[in-house]
């Protein structure tokens, strides 16, 4: 699948078939609409995402060595453990991102936004480029006061978007939350970050 164009595809906001583990190398992606998809481990060396979205798509363990998201809309992606050597971050939009354990190497995010993104041992050097004045370390998580423990919340997106139940536990090391869900009529206890959830 190497070097296809997918320029200004939509792939919807839950595209059903994951793509993890497929080589993409030197696919253009251009302007594509993806959100909640999986592309992890996937081979996406010099690949072309620029203008993308791909809010919460997770890319754990891709490889994307000279891949460009210049101008791309990341929100929440889920970056963990991949190899991000000499990608293209610029002007890109990686709110709450999460770099953990990543390489970024030679990648350049001087001009992305990088409100709340998560870098813990994230691998990067004096080729690294972050914007001027850049925190590297992790900042504390400030969960609303409005969600407690037994507060019934809903789920704004992702796989279990418009589910209702109570907040079993709260993480403010992290803002995961433990939400009780009933699912094909059983209790069900899912982590999910503070933010996609809702009180009711």
């Amino acid at each position: 699948l190497s070097n296809f164009d997918l320029h200004d595809a939509n792939l919807g906001r839950h595209i059903g078939t994951p793509l993890g583990r497929l080589d993409f190398e030197g696919a253009n992606f251009s302007g594509v609409q993806m959100t909640d998809g999986r592309l992890n481990d996937c081979s996406l060396i010099k690949t072309c995402f620029q203008g993308v979205t791909l809010d919460r798509v997770n890319l754990a363990g891709a490889n994307l060595r000279g891949a460009s998201f210049e101008g791309a809309s990341l929100i929440k992606c889920n970056f963990t453990t991949s190899r991000c050597r000499g990608t293209n971050f610029r002007n890109a939009d990686l709110t709450r991102a999460d770099f953990s354990h990543a390489d970024l190497c030679g990648a350049d995010l001087s001009s992305a936004n990088l409100e709340g993104a998560r870098f813990s041992e994230a691998k990067h050097d004096n080729t690294t480029r972050f914007p001027p004045g850049f925190d590297f370390s992790q900042k504390p998580v400030t969960i609303p006061d409005s969600l407690q423990i037994g507060q019934k919340v809903t789920v704004r997106w992702g796989t279990f978007e418009g589910f209702e139940g109570p907040i079993q536990e709260i993480d403010p090391s992290n803002g995961l939350l433990e939400i009780e869900l009933e699912i094909f009529g059983r209790k069900t206890y899912v982590k999910m970050e503070y933010d996609d959830v809702e009180p009711i």
